[in-house]
């Protein structure tokens, strides 16, 4: 049922209103709304939630489930609970938001504001906007992960899962482990390293303005780098002659030119043009056709 829950008196450790499961159902669907002020909202430990709270600081729980949360603007906690999860849809709104979840399928987004994002063993899309945000994969998850960063400084970990991390500027700092993961970044100086799996990693330099500088580190498996042309360059921590591979477009492997560089230790690749594309720090060998893939 529609909960509007008990007022607690604002001298006590919680202002706002207070929301519970008390209807004497045992697993209800709740549709909860909070306020405008500091509401703590709680759902219980199963059944379909619909919850919303409107302006300032909430701290927003639910079981399993599916659950649709509506944060509203504030800074404010979303937890899902439920060790089972369920399929949840989380509009965190605008404003510096956590959401923290164990297990489920969980639909993330936020417009604005610099969000801390944990989530857990489910197949999750968050969806984040131009902030400074954090995101984490935690539990051990191992799902399949949609993680667009959006604009900002962002930070991203996951030791699991075959992960799909999409930013579109901002000098981002990404760290995935096992699993296939395919990570694209736009303007700004990003770092990434992923794990073992095979991985695909366009690390996009600036075709116009302020030089772009990314690091990549591909690790164990057959991973692909992307070349981009334009100001800046990417380096290649560690390149690994007959199983990564160099993707190039709008150029052949004719128009490449190497210069090894001993003093590095390692070989740069640029076009017969001049244009800078990458350091492979760690190889000194001959670069080979088979070396490069053409799309």
């Amino acid at each position: 049922g529609i909960l509007v829950g008990s007022v607690v008196d604002a001298g006590q450790p919680y202002t706002g209103d207070l929301f519970s499961n008390t209807d004497g159902t045992a697993n209800p669907d709740d549709v909860l709304r909070g306020t405008d002020g500091k509401d703590k909202i709680w759902a219980g430990t199963e059944g379909n939630d619909t919850i919303s709270s409107g302006a300032g600081r909430d701290r927003i729980c639910f079981g399993d489930g599916d659950a649709w949360v509506d944060a509203g603007a504030g800074n404010d906690f979303v937890y899902a609970a439920g060790a089972g999860g369920g399929t949840n849809i989380i509009d965190l709104g605008t404003g510096n938001d956590k959401f923290r979840a164990r297990a489920g399928d969980n639909i993330v987004t936020s417009t604005s504001g610099n969000n801390n994002i944990r989530i857990g063993s489910g197949n999750d899309i968050v969806t984040l906007g131009d902030g400074n945000d954090n995101v984490k994969v935690f539990n051990n998850g191992g799902g399949i992960n949609v993680i667009d960063l959006g604009g900002g400084n962002d930070k991203f970990r996951a030791r699991k899962g075959d992960n799909t991390v999409t930013s579109a500027s901002g000098n981002n700092d990404i760290v995935t482990g096992l699993g296939q993961d395919t990570v694209t970044t736009g303007v700004g100086n990003d770092f990434v390293k992923t794990g073992s799996g095979n991985d695909r990693l366009d690390l996009g330099t600036n075709s116009g303005g302020a030089a772009d500088f990314d690091t990549a580190f591909g690790q164990g498996g057959n991973d692909t780098f992307v070349l981009n042309e334009g100001t800046g360059f990417l380096t290649v921590g560690d390149f690994t002659q007959g199983e990564d591979l160099l993707e190039i477009s709008g150029l052949t492997f004719g128009d490449l030119g190497t210069t090894t560089d001993m003093s590095r230790n390692s070989t740069w690749v640029s076009t017969t043009s001049g244009d800078v594309l990458a350091e492979l720090q760690g190889f000194t060998g001959t670069l080979m056709a088979n070396d490069v893939t053409v799309v």
